[in-house]
Formats: structure tokens, sequence, C-alpha cells
């Protein structure tokens, strides 16, 4: 294996990685706005620490 494909391969991870950091902060603006404008809690709180998502995703 190069050293070019080896180059290519870490960087489409990285992309998957960001797209998973901004799904996690969709969710928990989700979650947030349920349970501001619903008075419904959902997804049982699993995405309260989604906000970390932001730094990954600029990193």
């Amino acid at each position: 294996m190069t050293q070019s494909s080896t180059l290519h391969k870490k960087l489409s991870l990285l992309q998957v990685y960001r797209g998973i950091a901004a799904v996690l902060v969709v969710m928990f603006h989700l979650n947030n706005m349920s349970a501001e404008r619903l008075n419904q809690v959902t997804f049982f709180n699993l995405f309260q620490a989604g906000w970390s998502g932001v730094d990954y995703f600029f990193v």
C-alpha cells in the first residue's frame, strides 16, 4: 500500500467522523427543541453531550 493511499483512507475516515459529529449536534438541538416547545423528552436524553460534536467537527 502506498503512502498516498494510506493518507486518502485516513482523510476519508476523518470525514466519516465529522459527519457523525454533525449528526450528534443536530440530534442535540432536536432533543432540546422538543423539550422546550413540546414539553416532551425524546431519545431519553441520549444526546445531551451532542454539543461536544462541534469541537470535534472543527478540529
